[in-house]
């Protein structure tokens, strides 16, 4: 679990991180809405909202990623204290 003051810090650090294609999920504590970022290649990132609105931003590079979870932090966990967090990797 990530707090939710660390979301924004936790998702850019972990999607750096991550191989192309794998996904990086952050849900609420009641797992009823949720953000996943998939990294398509290096520096450029698909996010699908899933939760309050069903949305998909495509083709964020880095800066529009952080300016994006900014404003889903805000809009799909306003409420939230505590998120879960999941690294998902394809397989090769």
């Amino acid at each position: 679990m990530v707090s939710i003051a660390d979301f924004v810090d936790v998702a850019l650090y972990t999607v750096k991180r991550i191989e192309i294609n794998d996904k990086v999920n952050f849900k609420t504590f009641k797992k009823d809405r949720e953000v996943e970022i998939e990294k398509i290649d290096k520096g450029l990132f698909n996010v699908s909202e899933n939760g309050f609105n069903r949305e998909v931003f495509l083709n964020l590079h880095e800066k529009d990623l952080k300016r994006t979870l900014k404003y889903l932090q805000k809009k799909e966990f306003p409420k939230s204290n505590k998120l879960w967090y999941k690294v998902i990797r394809t397989k090769k």
